[in-house]
């Protein structure tokens, strides 16, 4: 039943900018599956954002971020066999949350984007479980045109998190329990549990608790 409500507010949110009919082959084709996947990301929004005191509906009725990747989660799934549905959902997704997620980026499970706004994802990303984005993230390509249809975007592993209006340019590796400070330019891989800002990383000790403060 909670996937039927996640899908539910989802689509809501997108009908004023999809057209009837893709709505229809939607409901027709769509995988239960990535619903379960949206389970688990609200669940992880829910843990790491207290601001609407864990009221699961307000989440769904009022988060765009939540919804922009619960829709991810509806049109990757989509992304083999349907592309131009994918494709739509995505455009959908942006026009209704600020949130743009190419369907065919691969995301592991409990991916956190909070607040969101402006923030863009390339589509031959790839970022592993436990993964966190804040508004204006930029993870895409080096180039601004004449790209090549081949790994582009970075590949980022588990327990990452990315700081407000940082940049992740290229195909870069990014390694497990990276904290990117806002406002990063990151254009060359990161070694595991690396701090980093700018253009500039370190090794740290391992965090105290899960999602150490970004800024300190």
């Amino acid at each position: 039943m909670r996937r039927h409500n996640i899908y539910y507010y989802t689509l809501a949110r997108l009908t004023p900018f999809l057209e009837h009919a893709t709505l229809e082959l939607l409901g027709e084709r769509h995988d239960p599956a990535a619903m379960t996947l949206a389970a688990e990301d609200l669940d992880a929004l829910i843990k790491s954002d207290p601001s609407h005191r864990g009221l699961e509906q307000c989440y769904l009725e009022s988060c765009s971020p939540f919804i922009a990747v619960s829709t991810y989660r509806l049109a990757h799934a989509c992304w083999a066999r349907e592309p131009l549905m994918a494709m739509k959902l995505c455009h959908a997704a942006r026009v209704a949350t600020g949130v743009e997620i190419h369907p065919g980026a691969t995301i592991g499970r409990r991916f956190v984007v909070d607040h969101g706004t402006g923030t863009v994802i390339g589509e031959t990303t790839e970022i592993g479980e436990d993964c966190t984005v804040l508004n204006g993230v930029i993870i895409g390509s080096r180039r601004m045109n004449a790209n090549i249809s081949t790994k582009r975007h970075p590949t980022i592993g588990h327990r990452v998190s990315i700081g407000a209006y940082s940049q992740l340019l290229g195909n870069i590796v990014i390694g497990d329990d990276v904290r990117i400070h806002p406002y990063s330019v990151i254009t060359r891989d990161l070694h595991a549990r690396a701090r980093a800002w700018a253009d500039h990383s370190r090794p740290i000790e391992p965090p105290d608790m899960p999602g150490a403060i970004l800024t300190q």
